[in-house]
C-alpha cells in the first residue's frame, strides 16, 4: 500500500482516479467514488478560489 493517498480529478472536479490508501482514509470503496463523487464532496475548499 502506498504511504500517501492521492486522487486525480477532471476539469469539472469529478474524481477519475484514486488510490487504495486514499480510499481507506476516507472509508470508501472505488465504486463509491469513481465518476460519482467530486473533489468538493470529500474536502472543504472555497470553490471559487479553486476554479481560479
Amino acid at each position: 500500500m502506498a504511504p500517501v493517498g492521492y486522487l486525480s480529478i477532471d476539469t469539472e472536479g469529478n474524481i477519475i482516479q484514486i488510490n487504495t490508501t486514499a480510499l481507506q482514509w476516507l472509508g470508501l470503496s472505488y465504486e463509491d467514488v469513481i465518476e460519482k463523487k467530486k473533489l468538493f464532496d470529500l474536502v472543504r475548499i472555497d470553490k471559487e478560489k479553486f476554479r481560479r
